[in-house]
């Protein structure tokens, strides 16, 4: 059983999880790491799901309703064999999706996402969205294979 706790920056413990919300800015990637830095410090994935939670929050603001003037929620939760971060957003015109352009200087953040976690998910639409990611911690979750619900990559436009 999971527990929500009470203590903002206390240290985060498997069976437990805590929820923030940030205002959808740039400068709040900042607090989030943070918040996060504080709590994980013992957690053995804590630089993984620094850089998995920056990403997932850098979308929010960058393309969802969350950056223009809204809010994002990120929640993190240390189950027995993996650390959960979701990210709620208030939604944008496109899904999240991967771009798969080795030329491009945009677009590599899912990637990363995946590479950095066993699954990941997104729900909803452009009323708002949930997007997030499993950092093994602790014993394998699944046999070396990594699991994705985001959707596959979209091939970069050709050039003109």
């Amino acid at each position: 059983m999971v527990h929500f706790a009470d203590a903002g920056d206390t240290p985060l413990a498997p069976g437990l999880r805590r929820r923030r919300v940030f205002p959808g800015e740039e400068r709040a990637l900042a607090a989030l790491r943070r918040w996060l830095s504080s709590m994980l410090a013992t957690c053995p994935v804590r630089d993984d799901v620094l850089c998995v939670a920056t990403e997932l929050g850098t979308n929010a603001v960058q393309h969802t309703a969350s950056g223009r003037g809204g809010w994002f929620a990120v929640e993190v939760a240390w189950g027995e064999s993996v650390l959960r971060v979701a990210v709620t957003d208030g939604g944008g015109p496109a899904e999240p999706h991967v771009v798969d352009d080795p030329a491009g200087e945009r677009g590599r953040g899912l990637l990363l996402v995946r590479g950095l976690s066993v699954r990941t998910g997104v729900r909803g639409d452009q009323r708002g969205r949930l997007v997030w990611a499993d950092c093994a911690v602790g014993r394998p979750v699944t046999a070396g294979r990594q699991e994705s619900l985001l959707p596959p990559p979209h091939a970069a436009p050709s050039p003109r």
